[in-house]
């Protein structure tokens, strides 16, 4: 027979799980994650993803404290390597409007009139690259605003050109697919020659960071690390459409996220575009190979899940697949194939619950289906760096250099 008592305890556990099972992958309390018990929406698994980054109790930060470490600047953190624990500090311009650092993903707190702060727990910091990225209520300046921090075990900095030596050119192609003219971005690397191809290609979702990223692939080229490639930058969302477009509508996600609910053919539409129009085009123009082996297609968050589709879907374009944080859309109840199959790499961070769990589960499949994938994890939130630390290996094993010819 249940008492009272046992009857509120265990309504209070329901209560607590399903608070979880909404919050878990918005750092939610350490302690809360710790005493869980898996449920069919709390798995095991999202609670050890959720414990790899997780809130801690803020009782001992005053405004005197946070005043001290803030000095004369608008945001300060401190990171223990050691405990794993990082603290953030803010003294906003508007404490009552959102005050979400991304990057983590956090949101802090206000402890005071004119100040916030966040505690949070991350596992493997030594190791950590941290990027805040802070909005202008949080700059300095009023002004978006970049902050990092690395521990002392992160992956080195990769070196960068100081100046491209190839080029990139800005292009538009009217596409039968969409129905409308798409832009593009395309990196040809230094002494690029038509006749000397067909070129390796890299088919790039978000392709407005082509020039970001040619200064990487290109050091790679200059020191021998890469074969000469080609990029071809698929410019996302609104901006990469020429015409008038829905402002109610968001492309990216609709051309990126099978099954996007405000336009649901739009990725069919979209992966039809890119296989069947923009990758012969590019053979005629900028001289890429045919030969799926020796192209790739590669993208972040959004464009992570359209790199995993992209590379399950069309493995007769595709040889290569690097999903990066691929969230929203997990390799789930597709029917797979056993011929042709493309080769998969997937990176994510511990950092981004949501994101690690539908990245091991599309891996975890894909490995039962006998596909070739890597899972790795690294020591980050939802940025850039993990592409900068792994592209230029993953792109090594992809497109290695032409061995050296025989000296007699």
């Amino acid at each position: 027979m249940q008492t009272i008592t046992s009857l509120i305890l265990g309504m209070l556990a329901v209560s607590q799980t399903a608070d979880l099972s909404e919050s878990w992958r918005d750092y939610p309390a350490c302690s809360l994650l710790e005493a869980a018990q898996p449920s069919e929406d709390l798995t095991r698994q999202k609670i050890d993803a959720g414990l790899e980054a997780c809130a801690l109790p803020m009782d001992d930060i005053s405004p005197d404290g946070a005043t001290r470490v803030l000095g004369d600047h608008r945001f300060a953190f401190e990171a223990d390597p050691e405990t794993g624990v990082l603290t953030l500090y803010a003294r906003p311009h508007d404490i009552n409007a959102r005050l979400r650092v991304s990057g983590l993903s956090v949101e802090l707190t206000p402890i005071s009139d004119t100040l916030a702060a966040g505690r949070f727990r991350l596992a493997h910091m030594n190791s950590a690259m941290l990027t805040f990225y802070l909005p202008p209520n949080l700059a300095e300046n009023g002004r978006f605003q970049i902050v990092n921090w690395r521990g002392a075990e992160a992956p080195p900095l990769r070196m960068r050109v100081a100046a491209l030596e190839g080029q990139v050119e800005r292009v538009e192609l009217h596409s039968e697919a969409l129905g409308e003219t798409r832009r593009l971005e395309i990196y040809t690397p230094p002494d690029f020659d038509p006749a000397a191809g067909p070129y390796p290609a890299i088919f790039m979702a978000d392709g407005g960071q082509t020039a970001y990223f040619a200064y990487l692939i290109e050091t790679g080229i200059q020191m021998g690390e890469l074969e000469p490639l080609v990029i071809i930058g698929l410019v996302s969302g609104d901006r990469g459409i020429v015409d008038e477009a829905d402002p109610d509508v968001d492309w990216r996600n609709a051309d990126y996220l099978p099954g996007w609910h405000e336009a649901e053919p739009r990725f069919e539409q979209h992966l039809s575009f890119v296989t069947d129009e923009v990758a012969p085009w590019a053979v005629e123009h900028y001289a890429i190979s045919e030969d799926p082996a020796r192209r790739l297609v590669m993208g972040h968050s959004s464009g992570g899940v359209f790199a995993l589709h992209a590379g399950y879907r069309r493995p007769d374009q595709f040889g290569w697949a690097f999903p990066f944080s691929p969230g929203r859309v997990a390799l789930n109840t597709l029917d797979f194939g056993t011929e042709g199959q493309a080769r998969f790499r997937l990176g994510v961070g511990r950092y981004e619950p949501r994101f690690n769990v539908s990245a091991q589960n599309s891996h975890a499949l894909l490995i039962e289906r006998g596909y070739d994938s890597e899972f790795t994890e690294f020591s980050a939130g939802h940025t850039d760096d993990i592409r900068n630390a792994v592209l230029i290996d993953w792109l090594g094993e992809a497109f290695p250099p032409p061995a050296p010819a025989h000296q007699p």
